[in-house]
């Protein structure tokens, strides 16, 4: 009886964690949506401006701290709003991932927003868990492991990212958070 309970609850757990997981656009491109309106990949290229025009995607927020003016380069025709956010992966603070994330919510005022690194995997893994934490309201534990288990491509060198999946930091960025929405709410006084 007590197996068959075992089996049940864990089939269970694994239908829910399955059901919340981001929904796969693009498996070449590593693009999926992760919120209305809100999706994450890795460097996208001019021949799929068709599939960010059908999204809807108003908004690319790029995470590259090297070749961060690729986006321009590519979209450069385009009406796309264009942020630069870059990251250093071997050095990510709560106040850069509470910038982006408050970049993210304000653009979606936009249309859809879409969030990228290189590989969409670290940097982007990184702020898709933080992002579910603080709006979706994720477990950090189940961010966590959708960090490193999911499909995405971590990088187990980048051991500092996973670390940061923790009380403290996601208390800190929240706190940024609101810090950002009341400066910007005193500067339009």
């Amino acid at each position: 009886m007590k197996k068959t309970i075992l089996l049940l609850l864990l089939a269970l757990s694994c239908y829910i964690y399955s059901s919340e997981t981001a929904l796969l656009i693009s498996k070449e491109k590593n693009m999926y949506k992760i919120d209305g309106g809100v999706y994450r990949s890795q460097q996208l290229e001019s021949e799929d401006l068709s599939i960010i025009n059908e999204l809807g995607i108003k908004t690319i927020i790029n995470l590259r701290f090297f070749n961060r003016d690729k986006d321009k380069k590519i979209f450069k025709e385009t009406d796309l709003i264009l942020i630069n956010n870059p990251l250093k992966t071997w050095n990510i603070t709560p106040k850069e991932v509470a910038q982006i994330l408050y970049d993210i919510e304000k653009s979606k005022e936009n249309g859809a927003v879409l969030f990228h690194c290189y590989h969409g995997s670290d940097r982007t893994g990184l702020i898709s868990g933080m992002y579910r934490i603080i709006y979706q309201d994720y477990e950090i534990d189940e961010a966590l492991l959708e960090l490193v288990q999911g499909s995405y491509g971590f990088h187990k060198i980048w051991s500092n990212i996973p670390k940061m999946f923790n009380e403290n930091t996601v208390t800190e960025i929240k706190n940024e958070i609101f810090n950002l929405k009341n400066q910007k709410l005193k500067i339009l006084d």
